[in-house]
């Protein structure tokens, strides 16, 4: 959710890297959930990546209220950034394993959730992002969802499993 109070809704996923074209929606948060059939799209955001097909499974917001999207790659781990007209890589990431989810709290840690564990990031004073911390996690097999709530970390799984993490 941006500072507006926009809800963003990606479809970013390419698991076999053939796609070209992605696509991001920017709407009201909805004030009636029975209403949800009547959602209005503000916006929506094509993306394209630079060198091609890619997968992405991780959206959020960074503390400039810019969207940023970290792919999930075996290889290379990149952040891209949005600035309202065009997407740019912003930086690269060493991360062990693909990267199926992201947040970021209030206090500007990014929270990057991976098949083994979960990397905490805070942001430089160059807008890069630095590794704090990494979480070695026991959360089940395919964990594809990941937020922050009250300081702690709770991520859920393909299974229907939830877990709470406290990061500390």
């Amino acid at each position: 959710m941006d500072n507006k109070g926009n809800i963003y809704i990606a479809d970013v996923g390419d698991n076999f890297e053939i796609r070209f074209e992605h696509r991001i929606h920017k709407i009201e948060e909805p004030k009636n959930l029975e209403a949800v059939d009547n959602l209005k799209v503000i916006e929506t955001i094509d993306v394209h990546y630079h060198e091609g097909a890619c997968n992405c499974e991780a959206l959020c917001l960074n503390s400039k209220n810019q969207l940023m999207l970290i792919t999930k790659s075996t290889q290379l781990t990149r952040v891209y950034l949005y600035d309202g007209t065009t997407w740019r890589e912003h930086q690269t990431l060493d991360i062990k394993g693909c990267v199926t989810a992201s947040d970021i709290n209030d206090h500007g840690e990014l929270a990057l959730l991976t098949y083994q564990g979960i990397y905490i990031f805070i942001e430089n004073s160059k807008g890069e992002w630095q590794e704090k911390k990494y979480i070695p996690a026991q959360v089940g097999q395919q964990s594809e969802a990941i937020c922050w709530s009250q300081g702690d970390l709770i991520v859920t799984n393909e299974q229907t499993q939830i877990y709470r993490i406290n990061p500390r």
